[in-house]
């Protein structure tokens, strides 16, 4: 008896789950709003996620919406120069010490940073000794 109540619960919060994101996905205004919010954090255009609407919707009509709000971003000049801005200031520098040896190189990102102190050390020391583990990194 247990198990029936608390998979009819489980069951009826899933169900409640469904409907709400439906609800608060599934209409013009949101898919425009979506649309703005990953132009904003450089998402590339994806509105596939409108397909799973189901009936009773027009995903064209919600598509449409989206990239209305994802274009009015992407194609204003102001955004398009903080992205440019916010590219140029992201700069790290990397230093990987072993065996009281530096090597220091930078990147446009902490990930490019770190490999290529990584790769640095490599060419000098057995690659065993040459990991992420021991990077320092600072935003520069």
């Amino acid at each position: 008896m247990k198990f029936l109540i608390l998979s009819l619960f489980f069951l009826s919060s899933c169900a409640q789950m469904q409907k709400q994101w439906h609800d608060s996905t599934c209409n013009i205004d949101a898919a425009y709003s979506k649309g703005v919010q990953d132009a904003q954090n450089s998402k590339s255009h994806d509105n596939s996620e409108f397909a799973r609407c189901g009936e009773g919707v027009n995903i064209g009509s919600l598509q449409k919406s989206y990239s209305e709000g994802f274009s009015s971003i992407a194609k204003n000049p102001m955004h398009i120069l903080k992205k440019t801005l916010d590219r140029a200031d992201a700069y790290y520098e990397c230093t990987y010490n072993i065996f009281n040896e530096s090597f220091s190189t930078s990147g446009s990102s902490e990930s490019e940073a770190k490999y290529k102190a990584v790769q640095k050390c490599k060419r000098s020391k057995h690659s065993f000794h040459c990991s992420n583990i021991n990077i320092d990194c600072r935003k520069i």
